[in-house]
């Protein structure tokens, strides 16, 4: 028998340098699990490659979870053949097999184009919109082809920082959030760690393993059974040799 397929999406704190909650969700659940996250994407890459990657496994048991981004980046797109390696470059570069074109995630890969971009063609608001959007859109596919999911959050200020537009209301009163998994009211991922899991925050404020597995059991699963004292030595042990490198 064909075990259950588990799916998920977002940006760095579903998949980044090092173990993410993804990577404890089998320590809950006797499940195949894909983590199909990219470090620094935008909620448009998340809402798009979710989708595609649904319709092609239809026919597995199928379970998605989608963590949101920031809502202050976007997606820049290019030919594939006009893929070039730029030197210190503060966005990431991906083909994505479903789509015919090359998908720059987190921002232009020029660092000039990005500045003017940012400065003279990008809304906080307009995205906040967007991203809304994403989420009502999201849940609609989801009903429509009976897929189970749950969506979460990268940090409560997703939310906390709303336009209320006429539509964004109505956006709000649409959105089923009883199929999101919050820290507290409306919270992420974010506030989660820094409330509780603090020594378990990298430099570059990402989670830590520990802190991932930690959410996976009380958020995802609100389980209150622990790990074996053996595999929790090794989750802190990762830890600190994390906080160790330079």
């Amino acid at each position: 028998m064909t075990k259950k397929l588990i799916l998920t999406f977002g940006g760095s704190y579903v998949k980044y340098k090092w173990e993410s909650w993804p990577k404890y969700i089998n320590w809950f659940i006797d499940a195949e699990v894909i983590n199909m996250g990219i470090a620094a994407c935008a909620n448009e890459t998340i809402w798009k490659k979710t989708i595609a990657e649904c319709l092609k496994n239809l026919d597995r048991d199928l379970s998605v979870y989608v963590m949101w981004s920031p809502v202050d980046r976007y997606e820049v797109v290019s030919d594939i053949d006009q893929i070039k390696i730029i030197d210190e470059k503060i966005t990431f570069s991906y083909i994505d097999e479903n789509f015919d074109y090359n998908i720059w995630t987190g921002g232009h890969p020029d660092k000039e184009v990005n500045k003017y971009f940012i400065k003279n063609l990008m809304n906080e608001k307009q995205n906040f919109t967007r991203t809304l959007f994403y989420i009502f859109n999201l849940q609609n596919f989801f009903e429509v082809f009976n897929i189970d999911y749950k969506m979460m959050l990268w940090s409560g200020n997703i939310l906390e920082n709303s336009y209320n537009s006429k539509v964004n209301k109505i956006l709000f009163d649409k959105i089923n959030f009883k199929k999101f998994l919050f820290y507290k009211y409306r919270l992420g991922l974010e506030e989660f760690v820094i409330d509780l899991y603090t020594q378990h925050m990298s430099k570059d404020l990402h989670p830590l393993p520990y802190a991932h597995y930690e959410c996976t059991k009380q958020i995802i699963f609100n389980s209150t059974i622990d790990c074996p004292i053996e595999e929790k030595q090794k989750l802190l042990i990762r830890t600190k040799q994390i906080n160790e490198q330079k």
